[in-house]
């Protein structure tokens, strides 16, 4: 069997496809496809089953860089043959050269095309071929899918507690700098219980919302430039994947929030317990505790 790029457009849905080819394997790289099963997750089908990476957002453009890591890491693992499900195409600079990328790593012998748009682009490895594909599903079906998707894993989610001090955190700006004593910080009118520098960057997590000039001192204290404060109530309901230490995942999360007087992490999960995660990678989509979807947070917004 060749091994073949699909690329379609916002709603597209190639699932006839995988009903004619039940025993290929089929990598999707489209974090938000609900025929999957798999949402917030890049996965990839072999007949030992799914094996995926934590992403942890319905956007693909919102961490170019886990995309492609997770491609680097799942791509060898089909083999030369099967099916790479390209995230929905779009006339965007970083869409459409994201997907050339994809297009250069896979080194596909085909390429199938559903949006006529992307039949166009001059810029493929080598020439598309076009596909029908059944109408798509409503976006109330959609929505409704992934809620239900949602709710049955804060169905079967057990609250397991984490430290915080002994857990890398990934994916968020939290955890990525020099820690700070977040006390030493009150001479400036900043009440913080975490602090950290990265580069020019003092980045502080605060109950309370400091003001403009205390932020100012604050930062010129540690010798940054500039200077961030997260409220801490921001942390609850992110989607996280708990990995180990090597950086593979093993179970989906959604964060209950951070206790960070205690030094400790709280979250819902489907792992088994007792539950041990050396690795917290955070991700962007929020939900409430129905499963319902809040929206996702900016890049680094955390």
């Amino acid at each position: 069997m060749p091994l073949t790029l699909l690329v379609g457009g916002p709603g597209d849905s190639f699932r006839e496809l995988r009903k004619e080819h039940p025993d290929a394997p089929w990598l999707c790289l489209d974090p938000a496809d609900p025929d999957t099963g798999l949402l917030g997750r890049i996965a990839l089908q072999r007949q030992e089953g799914w094996l995926w990476r934590f992403y942890g957002s319905l956007n693909p453009l919102r961490s170019p860089h886990v995309v492609l890591g997770a491609l680097a890491e799942l791509l060898p693992l089909l083999g030369g043959e099967g099916f790479v499900r390209l995230f929905p195409w779009r006339r965007a600079p970083l869409a459409r050269e994201l997907a050339l990328v994809v297009d250069r790593l896979v080194r596909p012998d085909r390429i199938v095309c559903a949006d006529p748009d992307a039949l166009q682009e001059r810029g493929w490895s080598t020439g598309p071929q076009t596909i029908e594909l059944p109408n798509p599903f409503p976006q109330v079906v959609v929505q409704a899918q992934r809620r239900a998707h949602w709710h049955a894993l804060l169905s079967r989610a057990t609250l397991c507690e984490l430290p915080l001090n002994d857990t890398l955190l990934m994916g968020a700006r939290i955890g990525s700098g020099s820690r700070l004593d977040a006390a030493a910080l009150s001479d400036a009118g900043v009440r913080a219980v975490w602090a950290e520098r990265t580069e020019g960057t003092l980045y502080l997590v605060c109950e309370q919302p400091p003001g403009d000039e205390a932020l100012r001192r604050a930062a010129q204290n540690v010798g940054c430039d500039r200077s961030e404060a997260v409220p801490t109530e921001r942390f609850a309901g992110l989607l996280c994947g708990l990995a180990r230490l090597n950086g593979d995942d093993f179970a989906l999360g959604v964060l209950q929030g951070i206790d960070f007087k205690e030094g400790t992490i709280r979250v819902w999960t489907d792992a088994v317990p007792p539950v041990s995660a050396p690795i917290l990678k955070l991700g962007g989509l929020r939900l409430d505790a129905k499963g319902a979807e809040l929206g996702e947070l900016r890049p680094w917004q955390v």
